[in-house]
């Protein structure tokens, strides 16, 4: 644009030359000034409109430099935030199979128990009724005399208990073996007197 109008006016100062030479006249001359006075106003204002949009266009790149910087930062962060989302699932993993391990060997261990806890809970019945037994008078007897012999203990022997279920033909040590309902607790002796016979689980 701005040789274009360099090259208009070098033409006009050209034929105002050579109009002078020839003798121009004095209307002409006036009418070539005024061009020249129009085309010098003209080629001012698009030099002011091409300063101005030389400026919008440098804000404009400072604009998208800043922009792009700032998509720089965010872009990090989001790989920072996808690499702490990564290790926070990797950890919330190994916390479930943590407990996932711990549940098992509780219910492992209760399970070892149980036998030991109904065996200590049978026998401390059979403490209690001995207990209650012995605090119960005898009726006395009129009865002779006789030489009086030392009082002995009572020895009583351990009578292991086991469960039977309601339908079934197998006794058992363990009242939750092979999923019983309700299961029936009763001696050894009896159960194989009812027919009963060992679980093989259990025995």
């Amino acid at each position: 644009m701005k040789k274009k109008l360099a090259a208009l006016f070098l033409c006009f100062l050209m034929l105002l030359l050579a109009g002078c030479g020839s003798g121009i006249k004095q209307e002409d001359y006036d009418a070539l000034k005024a061009t020249s006075d129009s085309l010098q106003s003209e080629k001012e204002m698009l030099e002011s409109e091409i300063t101005a949009l030389q400026s919008e266009h440098g804000d404009l790149l400072n604009e998208n430099t800043g922009l792009q910087s700032e998509n720089a930062t965010l872009q990090s962060e989001n790989t920072d935030l996808q690499s702490e989302k990564k290790q926070l699932s990797a950890d919330l993993q190994t916390k479930s199979s943590e407990l996932v391990s711990v549940k098992d060997k509780y219910a492992s261990y209760k399970k070892k128990m149980k036998p030991y806890e109904e065996a200590a809970k049978s026998e401390a019945n059979q403490n209690d009724e001995k207990a209650t037994a012995k605090s119960t008078p005898e009726p006395e007897t009129s009865a002779p005399e006789t030489e009086t012999q030392p009082e002995t203990e009572p020895q009583t022997e351990y009578v292991e208990q086991v469960w039977i279920p309601n339908s079934g033909s197998k006794y058992h040590r363990d009242s939750s073996c092979s999923n019983m309902k309700s299961p029936t607790q009763v001696s050894i002796s009896e159960a194989e007197r009812m027919g009963y016979t060992p679980c093989k689980r259990c025995y």
